[in-house]
């Protein structure tokens, strides 16, 4: 379980960036920071960026977590290419240490979906914990 200071980091700075409090240079680097220091992190670190694709018939995704796409071509490579038994699959995607989260912009538009910051830290850390 996360100590509730982490959460509460990760919350606060959802709720200053909605609120307008901090602008979208600050939110991605305090967001970013709040990841690197989470307890169970200690070997990988995230990047976070956030999509503003608005074109037409674009689906919502909310969150989503991808190793850094040198690390993810590798493994793709080594899957289509190479006879690798899936134990060492998992084991190659599980030494990857740089991740680059995605965050939809349209998390952040009310009129689309009225996520307050709790849900998004719980959104927020759901996809984390598919990589740690």
């Amino acid at each position: 379980m996360l100590p509730n200071r982490a959460i509460e980091l990760i919350e606060n700075t959802f709720s200053d960036y909605m609120i307008g409090k901090i602008n979208e240079k600050a939110f991605l680097s305090k967001l970013e920071t709040a990841l690197d220091n989470l307890p169970f992190n200690s070997e990988k670190s995230f990047s976070v960026n956030i999509s503003k694709n608005k074109s037409m018939g674009k689906d919502f995704f909310g969150f989503n977590v991808f190793p850094e796409i040198d690390k993810l071509e590798d493994i793709c490579n080594k899957i289509a290419n190479d006879d690798v038994k899936f134990k060492d699959i998992v084991k190659r995607w599980r030494s990857i240490k740089e991740w680059e989260i995605v965050i939809d912009s349209l998390v952040f538009d009310r009129s689309f979906i009225a996520c307050n910051p709790k849900e998004l830290t719980a959104m927020l850390l759901h996809e984390i914990g598919h990589v740690t």
